[in-house]
């Protein structure tokens, strides 16, 4: 059975695989993940999850070629390594083979239990040039099965038009940092209830000499699949603790929140990073949130709620983004090491017009304040919108009733001047 490996154990394994296929050769990545691990703890106990993982590892072991390799990457995940791939059907029939593997319940004592996996594959050379990117690709492609509630997903080639436009960004990315061509913009938060400023979401901007305005869901895309999301995010962190210090010598008191990347999380040294940021720039206790999108949340359960709990001991604050459009069940929300939960824009634009909508925003505030988190509306662009939010009883709104993201001078014009003057900002037209 394989033992528990980090990240760089696999990519040196990786790396090796890469190093040695022959021509016309490819190495697969197959990420293979036990779904239901935690709801089998939940609801049978953790021998019965330790079990299942036992027979789940039989079953990879088992399906294996002689020249192919496992790793136990996390809680419930598996890192699968295909050596001379000549085509991509071969990572596929792979795949396959466990799911069908898996479909035979497993025997627990008297109860038997279905074990059900999800996989995200990538091949090298088809979908990633090195090991790094390999790893993020197949990783990326995991994450769609869960948001999309598939067993299997191979990772998308590029099309040929896109392919271009997209080495054109990566290679461009690493020069915008030296350029400054990336910065960061702020979208405020409001408190419903007072009308006063709760605090304030950074969003990354990037404006090419060469490209243009390139939209940040674009850019952020192309820096994980090229492993530069980690040296982004960081400078993000950084930018933000900075504005944030320039306020407070203002006497401005702004709580900024980040988005963080799922990739970052797994890095071993994420905690202690953000330690040595938050000393540099003096942060105070509750500037600091971090915005982690719902099934980045449930990746890897474990270590993931072990590394926010730690964070939250540290005074950085956790916001689950995007809430309602993951799989995460509500057997979670007593433990969930969170302190708000930002409500889906798809839910919110719609909520005056589709009941369902309304009742899924109210069930998800009455929820969240039963176990003390702040609720956030994103995607409010109207008074009705608002008013009605008011009734429900959500504590913070976010949108373009109040500003768009704008440079941190704007903002303090725009919106801090204005809250203090007790008038809020008229509605803004979309970026």
């Amino acid at each position: 059975m394989p033992k528990l490996a980090d990240l760089t154990e696999v990519m040196a394994r990786l790396s090796d695989a890469i190093a040695a296929v022959g021509e016309g050769l490819g190495v697969g990545l197959l990420l293979v993940r036990a779904a239901n691990h935690r709801a089998v703890a939940l609801n049978s106990g953790v021998f019965a999850a330790d079990r299942l993982l036992t027979e789940c590892e039989k079953l990879i072991a088992g399906a294996l070629r002689s020249q192919d390799s496992f790793f136990r990457i996390g809680d419930a995940d598996y890192a699968v390594v295909t050596n001379g791939v000549i085509h991509a059907g071969q990572v596929a029939l792979a795949a396959q083979k466990l799911l069908r593997l898996a479909e035979t319940p497993v025997r627990l004592d008297e109860a038997s239990i279905q074990l059900r996996l999800i996989v995200g594959a990538a091949i090298f050379p088809i979908h990633a040039g090195d090991a790094e990117s390999l790893v993020n690709a197949a990783t990326q492609t995991l994450e769609q099965c869960v948001v999309t509630k598939r067993a299997f997903l191979m990772r998308e080639r590029v099309p040929a038009a896109d392919s271009v436009r997209v080495l054109q960004i990566e290679q461009l990315l690493g020069r915008a940092f030296e350029r400054g061509e990336l910065y960061l913009c702020y979208q405020p938060k409001m408190c419903i209830s007072t009308g006063i400023l709760a605090g304030a979401e950074a969003l990354s901007r990037w404006d090419s000499i060469e490209m243009g305005s390139i939209p940040p869901d674009e850019f952020i895309r192309v820096a994980e699949q090229c492993g530069r999301i980690q040296q982004f995010t960081w400078a993000a962190i950084h930018s933000a603790l900075e504005q944030a210090s320039r306020w407070r010598e203002r006497d401005l008191h702004v709580p900024i929140a980040v988005n963080i990347s799922p990739i970052c999380l797994r890095d071993p040294d994420f905690l202690e990073r953000m330690c040595r940021a938050l000393k540099i720039w003096g942060a105070p206790r509750g500037l600091l949130t971090l915005e982690i999108t719902e099934s980045a949340m449930m990746e890897q359960v474990d270590a993931t709620f072990d590394l926010l709990g730690k964070l939250r001991a540290e005074g950085v604050r956790i916001s689950i983004d995007d809430f309602g459009t993951g799989y995460s069940s509500f057997a979670y929300f007593k433990m969930l090491p969170a302190d708000e939960l930002k409500i889906d824009k798809s839910f919110v634009s719609n909520m005056l017009a589709a009941e369902a909508d309304r009742h899924i925003v109210r069930t998800i505030t009455e929820l969240a304040h039963r176990f003390g988190m702040n609720v956030v509306a994103e995607g409010v662009e109207d008074v009705a919108t608002l008013d009605e939010l008011r009734r429900i009883g959500c504590d913070t709104a976010q949108g373009y009733l109040f500003a768009q993201p704008i440079p941190p001078e704007r903002f303090e014009r725009e919106v801090i001047a204005c809250v203090e003057r007790a008038q809020l900002p008229a509605a803004a037209e979309p970026a």
